[in-house]
Order: C-alpha cells, then sequence, then structure tokens
C-alpha cells in the first residue's frame, strides 16, 4: 500500500457492499468479472434470500 497516515488501513473496510437485484446471474457475473479485471481485487457474489414469513 502506498499511503501512510491514521487512515491507510481503513480502505478495506470502506470499499464497501453492493447489493444487486437481478434476473440474470450470467450477465451480473460478466458485468463484476470485467470490472475488476486487472485490478487485483476479489468479488464475491451472493445470493440474498428473502427472511423468513412473520419477521
Amino acid at each position: 500500500m502506498g499511503t501512510t497516515g491514521p487512515f491507510a488501513e481503513s480502505t478495506e473496510i470502506l470499499a464497501g457492499l453492493y447489493r444487486i437485484a437481478t434476473d440474470d446471474l450470467d450477465g451480473l457475473t460478466a458485468v463484476v468479472g470485467e470490472l475488476v479485471r486487472g485490478t487485483g481485487e476479489v468479488a464475491e457474489i451472493r445470493e440474498a434470500i428473502a427472511p423468513p414469513a412473520g419477521l
């Protein structure tokens, strides 16, 4: 990492989480792959499920 200072270590935490609604998992995977290609970053795609009824 090329930065210094009290907040240099917080970049990973601040990177964030994106929640995307789509029916096209293959298309989403392709777009995410293009976004992280060559950056050294890793993307994780997870399926979200609805909470149980009554919650």
